[in-house]
């Protein structure tokens, strides 16, 4: 197991031990749009940081919200590769959800640059599209 999952797996254990506040994303940040066009190269490329940053541990190798820690530790993830797990979320909201982190869920803006999250938004997207 990789360093990286490893924190990740530690911050979720602790993450769930408080109780969280009331999760929102500001209005700015939803309505923010993502500056890389969704292609199939850039879903590819948000695939591979989704893969580097250890995000099926939680999310499922396929974004299915079936990752063995998320049984693991009872997480409410989403499946992905459902258009309707998807239309509550804008670009930017998901984005955000990266960057800062959501209830258990560890935020990556010191582990990726902004490109990469945006890429990952795009490989999200992407999931509901095949």
């Amino acid at each position: 197991m990789r360093a990286e999952a490893i924190l990740a797996y530690i911050l979720v254990c602790l993450a769930g031990c408080k109780p969280s506040p009331k999760y929102v994303i500001p209005a700015q940040e939803t309505s923010r749009a993502n500056p890389v066009q969704l292609t199939p190269d850039s879903a590819t490329a948000g695939g591979q940081a989704y893969e580097a940053s250890g995000c099926a541990l939680c999310h499922g190798k396929d974004g299915d919200g079936h990752g063995a820690l998320a049984r693991d530790v009872s997480m409410n993830t989403h499946d992905w590769r459902d258009p309707l797990a998807q239309k509550n979320y804008t670009d930017g909201d998901l984005f955000y959800i990266i960057a800062k982190g959501k209830g258990s869920m560890p935020g990556y803006e010191t582990q990726m640059n902004s490109r990469q999250a945006w890429l990952m938004v795009d490989y999200i997207r992407s999931l509901a599209r095949k």
